[in-house]
């Protein structure tokens, strides 16, 4: 889409991939029924109009999981973000 614009492998960073997702979290201790209970009521929202148009107006699209592939699938994000930060060597202040 940007052509002029030099690609992340282009400028150093082979390999560093960028996605936006949304998950809603529960505190920890959380009874496994009301989790249940908002995973399917999430997912009902999901199927609706409301964000069927969200979707289509921002050009995004769900990643229909059940919960342990979506606590596979946070974990592995914040792993992959934790050694991007590794290897650029960048320290917070």
């Amino acid at each position: 889409m940007l052509p002029q614009v030099p690609t992340l492998t282009e400028q150093g960073f082979p390999g560093m991939l960028f996605t936006a997702w949304t998950a809603v979290f529960a505190p920890a201790g959380t009874p496994a029924p009301v989790v249940d209970k908002l995973n399917i009521e999430i997912n009902k929202w999901i199927d609706s109009p409301d964000a069927t148009q969200l979707r289509a107006a921002s050009g995004s699209f769900p990643l229909r999981m059940d919960l342990p592939e979506a606590r596979r699938f946070a974990s592995s994000e914040v792993g992959r973000w934790v050694q991007y930060i590794k290897e650029s060597n960048v320290h917070p202040e």
